[in-house]
């Protein structure tokens, strides 16, 4: 009777093996599908914010205004910050250059 209860015990600490060798299997697979998925999120992230660092950049360069000449101001007729469209007069510049020739 006590050997019956015992092999009876060794099946059911060999199944609970099983049961946890399964268990280990399944979240390892489960572990590198996740790895694989943040990783790969990640790297969109990563891809997105160098794409939006790079309209920021060229957004950036449209916001500059430089003068065509040389030269002193004498009137702003816009504050820096304000909103122009192209060909808009944002200042009278005095030419330096014209002056001296």
């Amino acid at each position: 009777m006590q050997i019956k209860e015992s092999e009876s015990g060794i099946a059911k600490a060999q199944a609970a093996l099983l049961q946890a060798e399964n268990d280990c299997t399944r979240y390892k697979r489960l572990i590198e599908k996740y790895a694989a998925v943040a990783q790969y999120e990640a790297a969109k992230s990563l891809e997105e914010m160098e794409t939006r660092k790079e309209q920021l950049l060229i957004q950036s360069a449209r916001q500059n205004v430089i003068a065509s000449v040389d030269g002193k101001i004498l009137v702003l007729y816009r504050q820096q910050g304000a909103y122009v469209s192209a060909g808009t007069s944002l200042a009278l510049v005095s030419c330096v250059d014209f002056c001296r020739q």
